[in-house]
């Protein structure tokens, strides 16, 4: 807080790199509406996962773009999960190319084997939806056909600006940092970011407490920053982005409010397949 400067640069670059990602996500999804209304999906979202102890914001997400757009639900969480690959796939090239660039140590031979799973994974999942949209299963054939504006030059354009949404989001640590006087290059900033976020995918406690704490002191450890300033600086970007993520829910819920129903109900859902628009 005696760095306001900071703070300020933090809280715009932050906020930009929502307002990119909601317009990747709208424009690869063809939408319609204004793009100040599709940041409060993106809004309610951020805000759902950092309350509830699993990333269910995105099921929030789904409902709230199907009812605003008039889509079927499986089409909206189409888009919402193409959006969260493309997330992931530029945190790992992030991070990979950190790794090989920045001279980061990286565990030998072991960590390959989750890339070679992860692809294997994926390769798994697109063969079984052929085999179920060849042997006529409607939702496997949706998903097909959806699955092709992946080829696209929309689709493109969607990944390189969600890209530099996530290099503008490495300003947060990048500025804690400066603040504590413990600073790193900007890459060095992406990197750390990039491994922090991917390193909580996947967590069990609200907004990934303490799975992001480790990943970003284990990295800020690698770059050589101490340990005391590396968990000072875990401690304060995480209680920064717990702050924006209220905020954002509040900004969200006056730009598009919903009711409470309405969101209980998306997050207990079970309607993959069905085609009608989200109630």
């Amino acid at each position: 807080l005696s760095s306001p400067g900071i703070v300020v640069a933090m809280t715009a670059a932050y906020a930009s790199s929502f307002v990119l990602k909601a317009f990747a996500w709208r424009h690869y999804a063809g939408a319609r509406k204004p793009l100040h209304l599709h940041l409060a999906p993106i809004g309610y979202s951020l805000f759902v996962n950092h309350l509830l102890p699993v990333k269910a914001g995105d099921l929030v997400r789904s409902g709230l773009a199907a009812k605003l757009e008039r889509q079927s639900w499986d089409e909206s969480l189409h888009t919402v999960a193409v959006a969260r690959m493309m997330d992931i796939s530029v945190l790992l090239l992030f991070g990979a190319c950190g790794v090989i660039a920045l001279g980061v140590e990286w565990v030998p031979g072991g960590a390959w084997v989750f890339v070679g799973l992860g692809i294997a994974g994926l390769m798994l999942a697109l063969t079984g939806l052929h085999i179920a949209r060849k042997r006529g299963n409607a939702f496997a054939a949706r998903q097909w056909n959806l699955l092709r504006r992946l080829w696209t030059r929309k689709a493109l354009l969607a990944w390189i600006v969600t890209a530099v949404s996530w290099v503008l989001e490495a300003l947060v640590p990048f500025g804690v940092l400066a603040a504590l006087h413990s600073p790193v290059s900007f890459w060095e900033a992406v990197w750390v970011n990039s491994m922090t976020v991917a390193g909580q995918l996947f967590h069990v406690t609200p907004g990934g407490i303490g799975t992001y704490e480790t990943s970003m002191s284990a990295s800020l450890a690698a770059l050589g920053i101490g340990a005391s300033a590396a968990l000072t600086a875990a401690v304060v970007s995480h209680a920064y982005k717990f702050a924006f993520a209220y905020a954002a829910g509040l900004l969200s819920w006056l730009i598009l409010p919903i009711r409470m129903e309405e969101m209980t109900r998306w997050l207990s859902r079970r309607r993959i397949g069905k085609v009608g628009p989200a109630p």
